[in-house]
């Protein structure tokens, strides 16, 4: 269908700009969502959604995003999207901890981590965030148990930037 594919195009060139011009994928993401919603493309909301809130974040809006993940999180639980919830649970606990609420980021890392049983690659960054959050919150054998693990699975996929933040931490 010719909207759901202008909206993937939308979403896909919002995160070509999220970190250059974040404002720009800002803007491509609401007329993504104004497009989906007229569609009744409720993938497209989602997504569209999580692009807003990654975009926020970038922005330091954190209130915003956390809005926009929550709401796209709602409807990947709707429709039962296994990815884009594990994605909106971490991405939670990352905003979370840019906040330094380090606590409240463990409870979304660990759902996000549950989640990402399958998929090693998501887990080495789940496993890694946690470590993180054990290190800010100055548990040192917790932090070290997960950074140890992101390490050895990011060693196993050949992850070099997983590999670089596990030591680094």
């Amino acid at each position: 269908r010719r909207d759901t594919s202008r909206i993937r195009l939308l979403k896909l060139l919002a995160r070509s700009y999220l970190y250059s011009k974040p404002d720009t994928s800002l803007v491509l993401c609401l007329q993504g969502l104004s497009l989906s919603q007229h569609a009744k493309f409720t993938m497209g909301e989602a997504f569209c959604l999580e692009g807003m809130a990654d975009a926020f974040d970038i922005l330091g809006n954190y209130p915003e995003s956390l809005e926009n993940y929550l709401m796209s999180l709602k409807i990947y639980e709707s429709i039962n999207d296994v990815n884009g919830i594990r994605r909106c649970l971490g991405n939670l606990g990352m905003v979370y901890a840019e906040q330094s609420e380090y606590r409240r980021a463990l409870e979304y890392s660990f759902k996000a981590k549950e989640m990402a049983l399958n998929n090693e690659s998501a887990l080495s960054i789940h496993l890694l965030n946690i470590g993180d959050d054990y290190n800010q919150l100055k548990i040192f054998d917790s932090a070290e148990i997960y950074n140890q693990q992101s390490y050895e699975l990011a060693m196993r996929l050949n992850n070099t930037d997983i590999i670089g933040c596990a030591l680094t931490n």
